[in-house]
């Protein structure tokens, strides 16, 4: 009997034509069949994944004395101790108890509404079975689904701590998932979409410096499916080459909006696409309408012009060589001069109850911020000046006249004009689109500014008390709200501290 369980023994482990018949690492993790094709089985290519074998290449003969030198010497092959689908096998697990639907169907009737960086037909018709026949990026795709949609806990904590600890795992997965498929070379438009989405994610949950980091990353992603297309495979969710074209501008445009807004973070340096020149069908092109029942079909189409907007305005800021600054206090002047007529082209058609749910509102707004706060502080040496000073002050009170009306239902405050009886109206979180944190910081900021200087009316306790409370709202599912307020507070004293009580 000895001899026979030895001989079942090496039909296990055996050779066959020189070749280990061992299943490779991955089918193994997994307990499926492995047809042990080298060098890569054909689960594993099917799945876009390394494959690896524990056993190197041996023949009978040399088995034994293969198993000698190995022992002795390196093994020729990458030590890594994560390997690739390692991570992904994480990932997986802490994916695997949410049906793949439900994590796509509720981004795409929440995030994808503001942010709409996917093709929703053409990614729903692509979906695999189950989470074991998923494929790299819509992995990665679907873990930051996952990671976006997940509210942080009730609390009132502005330390600036990042991240609950229910998705930090998560996060840092991604993360480094990321730097594993780069070093493998592994570089496709779905994975480049799952990046803009881990930068969307850092951005507005504050993880900084990340989120600035990376959206210098997400460029030079995109940039690479050009200059190193022969090693880029076609985006598994576009049927045709026009639909790939497509998801490619869609992507760019994505990316432009949140590089001009990250641009916000530093008074100093530009947005990473500053100076680039893109092709004219990038920036022409249409996007499709997509069907919202609570957004004018054309939203993201606003977006991305307020974003251009915002790109315009940041560099007619912060200005410092006297040489240049009166040739820009007359276009300031010119633009503040038309800029009343064009915030009312671009919301005329936005209800007042919607504008709250309304990414290209916030951005708009926060581009007048920017634009009258400078405005107001232009010297007055020269007519111009005076001129641009006057506008700014009176479009800046009509701005913030517009904010309050807008915030006030959702907020309940002792000095608002609602009955004692009325209570606030809720908020829909899961639409709520986070470019209206930085607005209400930019606001807020104007505000906590007027009030250092010792100006303690009413209106201005009033009005920074009610931004406040709102970003604590928003703070409720967007991190980044606490982030603002943790800066406001660093820059409220103790008797404005008092005042706001």
């Amino acid at each position: 009997m000895e001899p026979k369980r030895t001989s079942s023994r090496v039909r296990d482990k055996g050779v066959v034509n020189g070749i280990s018949k061992k299943s490779c690492t991955r089918c193994r993790y997994h307990k499926r069949k492995c047809d042990s094709t080298h060098p890569t089985c054909s689960r594993c290519t099917r799945l876009q994944t390394n494959c690896i074998y524990d056993n190197n290449l041996v023949t009978p003969s040399s088995s034994s004395a293969s198993s000698t030198i190995s022992a002795e010497t390196p093994s020729v092959r990458p030590s890594i101790k994560f390997p690739e689908f390692d991570f992904k096998t994480l990932i997986l697990e802490k994916l695997s108890s949410t049906p793949i639907e439900d994590v796509v169907g509720l981004h795409f009737r929440t995030i994808h509404l503001w942010f709409p960086i996917l093709a929703d037909a053409n990614l729903c018709r692509r979906l695999p079975r189950n989470w074991e026949n998923s494929v790299d990026e819509f992995t990665l795709l679907f873990a930051i689904m996952s990671l976006l949609n997940a509210t942080p806990p009730n609390s009132n904590d502005t330390s600036g701590d990042i991240l609950w600890e229910e998705i930090r795992e998560l996060y840092l997965l991604c993360k480094s998932w990321f730097s594993i498929l780069e070093a493998y070379g592994k570089n496709t438009l779905g994975l480049v979409q799952a990046r803009v989405l881990l930068v969307l994610f850092e951005t507005f949950h504050g993880v900084f410096p990340a989120a600035y980091i990376s959206i210098a990353g997400a460029v030079r992603a995109i940039d690479a499916l050009c200059v190193y297309a022969e090693i880029n495979t076609p985006l598994l969710h576009s049927a045709t080459v026009e639909e790939y074209e497509e998801d490619y501008r869609q992507t760019w445009r994505c990316i432009l909006i949140l590089d001009r807004f990250l641009a916000l973070e530093s008074h100093t340096y530009p947005s990473v696409t500053k100076n680039r020149v893109f092709h004219e069908k990038l920036l022409l092109g249409t996007p499709q309408p997509i069907s919202i029942p609570l957004l004018s079909p054309n939203s993201f189409s606003d977006l991305f012009e307020a974003s251009k907007l915002l790109d315009k305005v940041q560099s007619t800021d912060f200005l410092e060589q006297d040489i240049n600054l009166l040739f820009n206090e007359k276009e300031l002047a010119i633009v503040t001069q038309n800029r009343g007529s064009e915030q009312d082209i671009m919301v005329n058609d936005i209800p007042k109850d919607l504008k709250l749910y309304n990414s290209s509102w916030a951005i708009n707004n926060i581009s007048r911020l920017i634009l009258y706060s400078f405005g107001i502080n232009a010297p007055i040496t020269q007519t111009e000046s005076f001129s641009c000073m006057v506008l700014s002050q009176n479009y800046l009170s009509s701005l913030f006249a517009d904010i309050f009306d807008v915030i006030h239902p959702y907020t309940f405050s002792p000095t608002s004009d609602l009955h004692e009886t009325q209570l606030p109206i809720e908020l829909n979180f899961q639409l709520l689109p986070p470019f209206l944190t930085q607005m209400l910081f930019k606001a807020a900021s104007v505000f906590t500014e007027r009030m250092r200087k010792g100006d303690f009316e009413r209106n201005t306790v009033d009005g920074l008390r009610t931004l406040r409370k709102m970003l604590e709202l928003l703070g409720c599912r967007w991190l980044c709200a606490r982030r603002y307020l943790k800066l406001l507070s660093e820059d409220t004293t103790l008797r404005m501290m008092r005042a706001l009580e």
